[in-house]
């Protein structure tokens, strides 16, 4: 029986942050340290970026026309990674990223 990455676990790294090019600073950070220890690496792969649009009235009584619209951005990036060793862990949980960026790991 042939084995494929699906059957073995990995680790699911999901990057978001408001600044694309701290969220690639990071990303790269990741794929250095991860081709580094040997491990096998599917990703990065873009996620579709959410954009969010809020309008605000700039009078509450009267003017009603009158809005303010305000626009965000969030960024993301999917790393999945396997065949995993206790060096890939070790280098990964001392990770040092921006604070823009977020990290959200899971075990798959």
């Amino acid at each position: 029986m042939k084995t494929t990455y699906q059957d073995k676990k990995c680790i699911r790294i999901l990057l978001k942050s408001f600044d694309g090019l701290a969220l690639d600073l990071a990303t790269k950070k990741i794929v250095k340290i991860i081709q580094s220890t040997g491990s096998v690496l599917k990703g990065p792969i873009p996620i579709p970026s959410e954009h969010k649009l809020i309008v605000l009235n700039r009078s509450p009584h009267v003017h009603k026309k009158a809005q303010d619209h305000f626009a965000t951005t969030i960024h993301k990036r999917l790393l999945d990674i396997y065949y995993t060793s206790n060096a890939t862990i070790d280098s990964l949980t001392k990770l040092e990223v921006s604070a823009a960026v977020g990290i959200k790991i899971n075990l798959h």
